[in-house]
């Protein structure tokens, strides 16, 4: 099923790839607003304005609860694509970093050293797949 959101006078569609009777998933598209498209849904996970992905949406207070504490507690594996404008080096590589939010910027600063204002962040990348001009990384 398809819902149309229109926005910044650019129609978006948010593809339901989910649904059942306690929750919705739903596939944000780039500057795609799912909260906005289903105010009476309970907002799960968060994805960037700017990127593209699945959201999951709760029917009810009580389901939102159990499935964000599957996010916070890593119960649920995230895994993403992305395609980037340079070679990653190495093609291969685990990261980690403190990220430390800034509440009246709105804004987060990752650091290589460990941060006691800070949590810990880690992800794995590996080039999959690439072109002249772009590489396609999976990320989890």
């Amino acid at each position: 099923m398809l819902h149309y959101l229109c926005s910044e006078k650019i129609l978006k569609i948010l593809e339901i790839i989910f649904e059942d009777d306690i929750m919705l998933v739903v596939n944000k598209p780039v500057s795609g607003d799912a909260e906005k498209l289903y105010p009476n849904y309970h907002l799960v996970n968060r994805i960037d304005q700017r990127v593209s992905g699945l959201m999951v949406l709760a029917k009810d207070e009580s389901t939102a609860a159990k499935l964000s504490l599957l996010f916070k507690n890593d119960g649920v594996i995230k895994k993403y694509k992305a395609v980037v404008g340079a070679a990653p080096q190495p093609e291969k590589a685990d990261l980690a970093h403190w990220i430390v939010k800034d509440a009246k910027l709105k804004k987060a600063k990752a650091y290589k050293e460990k941060r006691t204002d800070g949590k810990a962040a880690r992800l794995r990348y590996e080039l999959v797949q690439s072109s002249e001009k772009y590489f396609l990384l999976d990320i989890l």
